[in-house]
């Protein structure tokens, strides 16, 4: 079967007792299927649904971009826990107790089915995406911090694994072993027991890449410390990004920082190239490659767009474009010659509703290539002119 009906990206699936699935998306919603077909819509929350879990009892848990879990029973809305500042990424049943919530607020907190918060566990000093647990009750969490935690459920780190980069997903196989997936492009098997623990060598190659990665990363900091900018002065990112015309808060990057990894797929990093020029790319995490989307330039200027004016939400705008979403759905993205076009991208997510309190992935460039013709939609958030 092939499931249809949300708006925008689906983030997450659970199974219920009774077979139906339950998918939820960056569209607010959460919708059961019953044998392929569409068998109800859960609708309560105020952010992108990000994570789901199933309690023990059958009932559903969601977390959200909105601060809150929601309890399901049917296609009731039983219980909302309140208790984190950020974003709900994650969540895991923690069997005999309640359950446990990860957030982009670098904490996680363990609750019991009542609602009350057990034990919050502090440590990360990033997003956590991902959490787990194990019947006996250790809790592991992964972080952007490039770090799984282990925890028992009182809120005492037991252990930190380091790893080269962002950690994405973390689980538990029925042995007991844990299952890390990182940015790197590599899922690690990590176990207690020492008869399956890697060899000596095998061990020491890893803590050889970590080592490289952090003095890669120690070089890059001093490098990007000592960049003069142009005529021996030194530029930062900021007044690198003002003097390319982009808004305040947009960082220009150095070239030599596409070496490092991305820390998300569909990060967006605005460099400046040894030539002058600004570029946006894209971090690939399936390729592990930062893809150049195109070259930035400030907006064009007044009168350099020969086209007539037109009416639109009750006004005359320079042009008017058509925005082909992945669905299929066409919106209007309206804009006057001279303004700046990191401005019109906000301002086209405000009008449409776009899910942009999703903070991780609200990295978008808008790029211009020749004269405006079109629109088409090129990631997560982002858009061209082409």
């Amino acid at each position: 079967h092939t499931l249809k009906g949300h708006q925008y990206q689906v983030t997450a699936i659970a199974v219920l007792p009774s077979g139906d699935v339950a998918s939820a998306s960056v569209d607010k919603t959460i919708k059961l299927w019953r044998e392929g077909k569409a068998a109800g819509e859960l609708a309560g929350h105020d952010g992108p649904v990000l994570c789901l879990a199933v309690t023990e009892s059958g009932d559903l848990l969601s977390g959200s971009g909105d601060q809150t879990i929601k309890k399901w029973r049917g296609k009731q809305c039983v219980q909302t826990y309140k208790g984190h500042t950020d974003t709900v990424r994650g969540l895991c049943i923690l069997p005999g107790v309640g359950f446990v919530s990860a957030s982009h607020d670098c904490t996680l907190k363990v609750w019991s089915d009542s609602g009350d918060v057990l034990a919050a566990l502090v440590g990360h000093t990033a997003i956590i995406y991902s959490v787990a647990a194990t019947p006996g009750g250790i809790i592991a969490s992964a972080s952007e911090d490039n770090t799984v935690k282990l925890w028992n459920a009182s809120g005492s780190c037991l252990q930190t694994i380091e790893h080269p980069g962002c950690v994405w997903a973390v689980a538990f196989t029925a042995a007991g072993d844990l299952v890390s997936g990182c940015s790197d492009a590599v899922a690690r098997v990590w176990s207690a027991a020492a008869e399956r623990q890697a060899d000596a060598e095998t061990a020491a190659a890893y803590q050889k890449l970590l080592s490289d990665r952090k003095s890669a990363a120690a070089a890059a900091s001093a490098q990007a410390a000592a960049q003069p900018g142009p005529e021996g002065m030194d530029v930062d990112g900021a007044t690198a990004a003002a003097a390319a015309g982009l808004p305040p808060g947009v960082k220009i990057a150095q070239a030599f920082e596409l070496a490092q990894p991305g820390a998300k797929d569909g990060e967006t990093k605005i460099v400046r190239e040894a030539d002058g020029s600004v570029c946006a790319y894209s971090w690939d995490a399936g390729k592990c490659i930062w893809e150049k989307i195109g070259t930035v330039v400030d907006a064009p200027e007044p009168g350099s767009m020969t086209s007539s004016r037109r009416w639109y939400a009750g006004r005359e705008w320079d042009h008017v474009f058509d925005v082909e979403m992945d669905s299929g759905v066409k919106l209007k993205l309206a804009c006057d010659d001279g303004e700046n076009p990191y401005l019109v991208a906000d301002r086209f997510l405000e009008q449409h509703d776009l899910p942009a309190e999703f903070k991780e992935q609200v990295r978008y460039s808008l790029v211009f290539v020749g004269s405006c013709a079109s629109l088409c939609w090129f990631s997560f958030y982002g858009w061209c002119i082409c």
